[in-house]
């Protein structure tokens, strides 16, 4: 990734976590005597969704005296904690993802979205260009069973072995 492209996506993120925290503190309002709620962040468990999490709970807590708080989630036990009142706030929800849990949260009335943290995401999977080099042919997941072999470990008993996203991401 060159360095313009990686400043243009924190940039984004920054974008998005101070438009988030605005949208916040103009729904949350109040004056400085009051007592002023807590707001509870999905601590999501990549590190995109993580900095966008504590920038914005800074600002929310330093610049808007507001108490903030993170609480483990991920990409599917964040809706039901929406549900629950358990957490207000997430910074980033693949949507690709869990496409039919969130159209539901978001009919249920128990999100709404706040805007686009992520314009330029892709998602897909990838293999090492010198197992692109050494097996021509591999070019679609559905090759997998012709090139088993290229995938062997040495613990995964002579069957391919598939390294994807953590648990948890969908």
């Amino acid at each position: 990734m060159t360095k313009k492209r990686k400043f243009r996506q924190i940039a984004a993120y920054v974008l998005g976590a101070v438009t988030a925290v605005a949208i916040l503190a103009l729904g949350m309002a109040c004056t400085a005597e009051e007592e002023k709620e807590k707001i509870v962040f999905a601590d999501l468990n990549w590190e995109s969704a993580e900095i966008q999490t504590r920038i914005a709970g800074y600002i929310l807590e330093h610049g808007y005296g507001y108490p903030v708080e993170n609480v483990v989630a991920d990409t599917t036990s964040q809706f039901p904690a929406f549900e629950n009142d358990d957490v207000h706030v997430s910074m980033e929800v693949w949507v690709d993802n869990i496409e039919d849990v969130y159209n539901d949260a978001v009919a249920a009335g128990s999100i709404v979205p706040a805007g686009v943290t992520l314009p330029d995401n892709w998602q897909g999977w990838v293999i090492p260009k010198y197992v692109k080099d050494a097996n021509p042919g591999l070019v679609s997941v559905t090759d997998i069973p012709d090139y088993q072999d290229v995938f062997v470990t040495p613990d995964s008993n002579g069957k391919a072995r598939f390294v994807t996203c953590i648990p948890g991401w969908g």
